[in-house]
């Protein structure tokens, strides 16, 4: 059998993100092979983007009712979901030499810390975290850090503007879809109107946390508080998109752009909401 295209693989992805729903919280990913995304082993991204690990960090601790899924080089499950457990993900050598950390990526039961072997064929698991997650050090601790998310950025990852949006989205892809055989054109400005104002909002929250340099997790925080900027970015880009192709006629094209668009938007919040558990 032929290796799939890196486009297959990117349409495959994104197949599995759009069929997930909407991100309630944070869904990282565990890396073993992966030859064409660029991601190393014992890379932890936030869906495919990678989260930058502290300094001091050696391993990830996720709490109990974690949900595993290992996903083979097509991208589809290869095992069963394994819930309930409660796991380390120990990050990668390049992460931090100088923290003593084990210099080899590998995922763990908690207390036990057992080995938990990849499945044949792993190229990487989908970790669901039920309660959260954080970095630890060597000696499995967190260095103390005043690190509380301030009250206007948690309000916003909790903002009943994301559900509304990806409402206004499902309304419009109901009436416009391909699929209903005489698709209606998409109604471009019910989407743009709330996702600017979400935009300036996330700017403008990012903009005063970083008024404070956190002492252990700024870079870390920092890069996911990136990742939401540049989504809600790409979101506004890929709406006019939408709009051009609609204005041409292809309204298939206008679909898609649209679909991207909201995928986009949902990565913004859940990149947030994971900033939020950084700073728990």
């Amino acid at each position: 059998m032929s290796k799939p295209s890196k486009l297959t693989l990117a349409l495959l992805t994104l197949a599995a993100i759009a069929a997930s729903g909407p991100a309630c919280a944070a869904e990282y990913k565990y890396w073993y092979d992966d030859p064409d995304f660029g991601h190393q082993a014992g890379d932890l991204t936030n869906g495919n983007a990678a989260i930058v690990a502290p300094a001091w960090a050696c391993a990830r601790r996720f709490f109990s009712g974690v949900e595993l899924q290992w996903i083979g080089e097509d991208g589809a499950g290869i095992a069963p979901n394994n819930g309930g457990q409660e796991i380390f993900t120990s990050i990668n050598v390049h992460f931090g030499t100088g923290a003593g950390c084990q210099p080899r990526p590998r995922m763990e039961s908690h207390p036990a810390l057992t080995l938990i072997p990849p499945r044949a064929g792993t190229h990487w698991v989908v970790i669901d975290p039920d309660a959260g997650s954080y970095w630890v050090n060597k000696d499995g601790g967190w260095p103390a850090c005043n690190c509380a998310a301030p009250v206007g950025f948690k309000a916003l990852t909790l903002d009943i503007r994301w559900p509304a949006l990806d409402r206004v989205f499902s309304a419009q892809f109901d009436r416009t879809s391909p699929e209903t055989g005489a698709p209606r054109g998409i109604n471009i400005q019910t989407l743009r109107a709330p996702l600017s104002d979400l935009q300036r909002s996330v700017a403008s929250e990012v903009g005063k946390r970083r008024l404070k340099t956190l002492p252990t997790l700024e870079s870390a925080v920092r890069q996911l508080e990136d990742l939401a900027l540049s989504s809600l970015s790409k979101a506004a880009t890929q709406v006019e998109q939408c709009r051009v192709a609609q204005e041409q006629g292809a309204f298939g094209e206008a679909y898609k752009a649209c679909d991207r668009a909201r995928r986009s938007a949902l990565m913004a919040q859940q990149a947030l909401k994971t900033v939020v558990e950084e700073m728990h």
